[in-house]
Formats: structure tokens, C-alpha cells, sequence
């Protein structure tokens, strides 16, 4: 049982929970609204993460951050919960990516 556990790690199979105040965190969570707001053409604001989970991506050339984040739309003033997956793969330009990005009703 525990090699099975190490090997899911490993191969980036499992989510493991991040501290939300992670620097690291906070600019995918800021990249994600923001490159949301380029693709559809909106204009969210970046409140705070509200949850963070990572693992590494495919053969572990990268981290996808999975994140709940909430965001303000400034023409209501109504702030929503986002979820929000972001690849990073420090080897390529741009490193960061945005895989998905959608309310979460």
C-alpha cells in the first residue's frame, strides 16, 4: 500500500494542499483572473485564493496549481467564487498557462 501511495505521488497522480498566503499561489491566482479576463473578454478583480492544491504535471516537467479564488466584478460589485487550473512549466515561454477557469455556482 505505501509503495502504491509514493508511486501516485510521483507520477503526480495526487493533490496535495498549499498554503493559500504562498506567494507562489497568489501570482497564479492573479495570473488566472487576469488571463481569464484576456480570453473573455472580462473584467474580474483578483480578491485572494481561497484554496490551493498542486502536482506535478504529466512527466514532471511542470506543477498545475488548482485553485478556488474569489473575484469582483466591478460593474455589479459582486464578488464570486472561481475554480481555476494553471500549468506552470518553468522551462517554457510563457511558463504559466490556464488550462480552465470557471464559476463555481
Amino acid at each position: 500500500m505505501i509503495i502504491l501511495t509514493l508511486i501516485a505521488t510521483v507520477r503526480g497522480d495526487s493533490l496535495r494542499n498549499v498554503d493559500v498566503s504562498d506567494p507562489k499561489v497568489v501570482e497564479t491566482g492573479k495570473f488566472a483572473v487576469l488571463e481569464h479576463n484576456k480570453l473573455a473578454n472580462a473584467d474580474l478583480r483578483f480578491d485572494r485564493v481561497l484554496q490551493a492544491q498542486t502536482r506535478l504535471a504529466g512527466n514532471g516537467v511542470g506543477v498545475e496549481f488548482h485553485e478556488r479564488i474569489q473575484a469582483t466584478d466591478p460593474g455589479t460589485g459582486l464578488a464570486n467564487v472561481y475554480k481555476a487550473v494553471v500549468l506552470e512549466k518553468p522551462l517554457d515561454h510563457p511558463s504559466m498557462n490556464l488550462q480552465s477557469f470557471e464559476k463555481v455556482h
